[in-house]
């Protein structure tokens, strides 16, 4: 396995010009820019949402760069959604529309469509119909129905038609019944200047449910308290 400072490395050594990757590739090239990385001009962010931060940090350290994003999945065929180049200031976080041959449903559990901003679970159709997972009928019971492949994502269609994602089923719970996005915490909390990283997930609480909890690593030193980061996201995360 290659480490981060290898791929680096290696894309500069070898004057790599285009990389495709994951968004977790692509943060850490967002992190080298042009100074370290000066022949990149193409990039691709694939199975996976890129976070508006790093978008914005591309941007910033490459004046020239190509950027794509792209969200896919090897039981369809590895791609199945596309962001347009020319939508990524506007719609930053977004993965897009379904390429041609696929559509894409969001729905509740009980199989009826989501409202526009409504998050619920992503089906796909199309021409690279999954067929199963080999010698595995229960997991083949679990995602392909004739609603279409439930891929294990949760999703929303804002008013225009893009596809945002909210995580994966098990990081969407309700809390004192309304419907958390552990991604959506955690995307918000990458915006704090002082945080390095973050994993967000849930636990129980007698109370309400499930609550959210932060496993937070800091930039430097801890300069935010619990309050701080709680205060901050209330402007971030809409109510």
């Amino acid at each position: 396995r290659i480490m981060i400072k290898d791929l680096l490395n290696i894309l500069n050594e070898q004057e790599i010009t285009a990389f495709g990757g994951s968004p977790f590739h692509l943060q850490f090239i967002a992190m080298a820019g042009k100074e370290r990385l000066p022949s990149l001009k193409w990039a691709m962010s694939s199975g996976d949402h890129l976070r508006p931060a790093v978008i914005d940090q591309l941007m910033e350290k490459f004046d020239d760069l190509e950027l794509h994003v792209v969200y896919g999945m090897a039981e369809l065929g590895g791609r199945f959604c596309e962001l347009p180049t020319e939508a990524l200031s506007e719609k930053k976080g977004s993965v897009g529309y379904p390429i041609s041959g696929f559509e894409i449903a969001i729905r509740r559990d009980d199989g009826s469509h989501c409202e526009a901003n409504e998050i619920g679970n992503i089906y796909v159709t199309g021409l690279l119909e999954f067929k199963g997972y080999f010698a595995n009928p229960e997991a083949n019971a679990k995602v392909i129905g004739p609603l279409g492949f439930l891929n294990g994502d949760k999703g929303y269609f804002d008013e225009t038609g893009y596809l945002f994602l909210s995580g994966r089923s098990d990081a969407v719970f309700k809390r004192s019944g309304l419907k958390v996005s552990a991604q959506v915490i955690n995307d918000a909390i990458m915006e704090l200047s002082s945080i390095k990283d973050v994993y967000v997930s849930s636990e129980e609480n007698d109370a309400e449910g499930r609550v959210p909890i932060a496993y937070v690593c800091w930039e430097h030193e801890q300069d935010l308290a619990a309050p701080d980061i709680t205060r901050a996201l209330r402007k971030l995360i809409p109510v």
